[in-house]
């Protein structure tokens, strides 16, 4: 299997239970080099990383992390919000 196909994987593995439950309007920007599968709605980008915590690049990370992704702030690309509960995250990325 490739290092694209495992990839893949993953990211599937990443988002299986919550999939249903993303908002259809949310953009997908997942890329293969990234660490897990990522979608974009109101300006925030929303990270989706393992379940398992054992299977993520860092054990100790909340499962989902939120960037602001408006190129014209001060925070572009930061942290700005994390949580291991998908609902807090929905809320989160519906807020403008």
């Amino acid at each position: 299997m490739s290092d694209y196909s495992n990839r893949m994987s993953f990211f599937d593995e990443c988002v299986e239970d919550v999939l249903k439950h993303i908002p259809v309007k949310w953009e997908c920007t997942s890329y293969g080099n990234d660490a897990c599968p990522s979608y974009r709605v109101n300006n925030k980008k929303l990270f989706i990383d393992h379940p398992n915590p054992q299977m993520r690049e860092d054990a100790d990370w909340k499962r989902f992390s939120i960037t602001d992704d408006d190129e014209a702030s001060d925070d572009f690309q930061m942290i700005v919000f994390q949580t291991d509960e998908f609902d807090k995250a929905i809320k989160y990325m519906e807020q403008r």
